[in-house]
């Protein structure tokens, strides 16, 4: 059990480093890769958020700004982006939003943009 929760967060990194390598074509590679946004979002989305948040507004406004409000706003993010993670993997079969598109912007707890959106 002690390996697999070792192995999945790694295959979520292995696996989402190949994401322009990704066809998003056909519905079983849209839905391949809900499952895999759900599988980073979850195992991911809240040890990343965090720290990147601090970063990018430690960057922007200064390091008390983010230390303070940069950390309460990756717990929020993270919070949020682990909750949808556990709801990506398990509505992973059904098209939900339309097309399999992802819930949250960046679509990956990795990739780094200034502000997470909501759509």
């Amino acid at each position: 059990m002690k390996r697999l929760l070792v192995a999945l967060p790694v295959l979520a990194l292995v696996l989402g480093a190949a994401g322009p390598a990704r066809a998003a074509d056909s519905v079983g590679s849209r839905m391949a890769l809900k499952a895999l946004r759900g599988v980073e979002n979850t195992a991911l989305g809240f040890v990343t958020e965090v720290p990147k948040t601090v970063y990018s507004d430690s960057v922007d406004h200064g390091i008390p700004y983010g230390v303070t409000v940069g950390a309460l706003r990756g717990v929020g993010v993270g919070i949020l982006r682990t909750a949808i993670g556990v709801y990506e993997l398990a509505t992973f079969p059904v098209p939900l939003p339309k097309n399999y598109k992802p819930l949250l912007y960046p679509e990956f707890p990795h990739e780094l943009r200034e502000d997470t959106q909501v759509p």
